[in-house]
């Protein structure tokens, strides 16, 4: 999976922010909004460009290995590993899994928390 974030699914109208990019990023990044979530970018951005990250949707994230998602699971983003985890701690919420996750996959669904 060369994206870290994937739709499967994404509401029509569904909710952005407006983001000035602190670092470059491609589509697919998962950008953390300090703790209380995460937004998707829906395109590409070079550092100081101006543009809109999508904070609703479901679809595939790269997760952490070595631990089980069930349904209902609440998962963060660990910015460090640069992966979807169940630990909460200094991590962004992402989440809910609405499927359950094997601890060998390193993919898992959520629905993304909306800001």
């Amino acid at each position: 999976m060369s994206k870290q974030f994937t739709f499967t699914q994404e509401r029509l109208g569904g909710s952005t922010v407006d983001y000035t990019a602190t670092n470059a990023i491609t589509v697919g990044d998962v950008v953390p909004l300090g703790t209380a979530g995460v937004g998707i970018a829906k395109t590409s951005l070079a550092t100081g460009d101006f543009g809109v990250l999508a904070t609703e949707g479901q679809g595939d994230v790269v997760a952490e290995t070595g631990v089980a998602w069930a349904i209902g699971d609440v998962v963060y983003w660990d910015a460090t590993a640069a992966n979807g985890t169940k630990t909460a701690t200094s991590n962004a919420l992402l989440g809910i899994a609405i499927s359950a996750k094997a601890s060998a996959t390193a993919v898992g669904r959520i629905s993304l928390n909306s800001l």
